[in-house]
C-alpha cells in the first residue's frame, strides 16, 4: 500500500488548486478527496489516484469509472456513518477512519473535522508519512464542485482557522501547494 519512499500528495479540493499547470510525475502515490475527480483538470491536478478518501457515498461502478482501483477511505467513523445501499462494498473494501480519532480531533479543532483534514491526519499521522498537500486553502477559495449555496452551510459547520493552523503545524507536511 505505502513505502517508506513513496512521494505522497494529497489533492484537496479548493479552486485555487486549478490556477496553474502542474507537473506531478514526481509523486508516487496521490490521494484524492470526495468528488475530486480529475476529469477535465488533469493539467492542473494530474490523472492519478491511488487512494480515495471520502465520506461522500459512492457506487462501486461510480468509483472503478472516476478513480480506477483505488484503495478507499471513508473518513466519517464507522459508527455514524450514512449506511445505505452500498454498505456491504464499503464493509468489504474500505478502511474506517477511527472513532477515537476523529472525537480527539474534535476536540482540538472545536468542530467537526473535514474529510480533508482526516484525510492529512491519517497519511502524515498514522501511517506517519511526510506528504505535500495541494487544494486545500482553507476556504479561502470556494471548492470546485459546489455552487456558492452550500458555503455559508460549510463555513458555519467547521473550523477552518483551527485546520489550517492543525494542518501547518504537523511535523509531517513537507509542503503546502497552492494555499
Amino acid at each position: 500500500m505505502l513505502d517508506i519512499l513513496d512521494k505522497v500528495l494529497i489533492i484537496g479540493n479548493a479552486e485555487s488548486a486549478l490556477k496553474k499547470k502542474r507537473d506531478l510525475s514526481k509523486y508516487t502515490k496521490i490521494v484524492r478527496i470526495n468528488k475530486g475527480f480529475p476529469v477535465g483538470k488533469e493539467e492542473y491536478i494530474g490523472h492519478r489516484t491511488h487512494f480515495l478518501a471520502t465520506s461522500t457515498l459512492f457506487s462501486p461502478y461510480d468509483i472503478a469509472k472516476y478513480y480506477g482501483d483505488v484503495y478507499i477511505f471513508w473518513m466519517t467513523p464507522k459508527e455514524i456513518w450514512a449506511r445505505g445501499v452500498h454498505e456491504k462494498f464499503y464493509e468489504q473494501n474500505a478502511f474506517f477512519y477511527p472513532r477515537r480519532r476523529w472525537d480527539i480531533l474534535r476536540r482540538v479543532l472545536k468542530a467537526r473535522p473535514t474529510t480533508g483534514c482526516m484525510t492529512i491526519d491519517t497519511f502524515a499521522g498514522a501511517f506517519n508519512c511526510k506528504i505535500d498537500i495541494l487544494g486545500f486553502d482553507w476556504l479561502k477559495t470556494r471548492t470546485w464542485y459546489w455552487g456558492n449555496d452550500r458555503r455559508e452551510r460549510v463555513e458555519k459547520l467547521y473550523n477552518w482557522k483551527a485546520e489550517e493552523e492543525f494542518v501547518r503545524a504537523h511535523k509531517n507536511i513537507n509542503k503546502i501547494i497552492g494555499g
